[in-house]
């Protein structure tokens, strides 16, 4: 796969691969072959009256590993459940809560590798 990289801090940009379209955020990167390269995702999930929710970020990530989990949960009136986020396996993230609630999680991760 061939990417152009335009120097500057932080981009955003499509980058394009065999047969498919997705938007991406590269922050940080440099041009070269060494330091730190990373890929940011984020993705929302609604559900009603449920304890798990399943994020797959295999099809949004150039690394397929996730080194930096962050998640906010929205929920309905009077609903105050405990969530956490399980550790990551390859790039799918688990978020589990204590009881069926009805909410948004948002959860967004980033994928940084180093290089040598």
């Amino acid at each position: 796969v061939c990417m152009c990289v335009c120097v500057c801090l932080s981009l955003s940009l499509l980058f394009l691969t065999m047969s498919q379209l997705v938007h991406l955020w590269l922050a940080d990167n440099s041009v070269g072959h060494s330091g730190p390269y990373t890929t940011q995702a984020t993705q929302s999930i609604s559900q009603t009256k449920a304890t798990k929710w399943s994020f797959d970020f295999s099809k949004m990530l150039i690394f397929p590993q996730i080194s930096r989990v962050q998640m906010s949960v929205q929920a309905e009136a009077g609903a105050f459940p405990i969530c956490v986020s399980r550790a990551p396996v390859a790039a799918t993230v688990l978020v589990e809560c204590n009881a069926a609630v009805t909410a948004t999680i948002t959860v967004s991760v980033d994928s940084s590798t180093y290089s040598s």
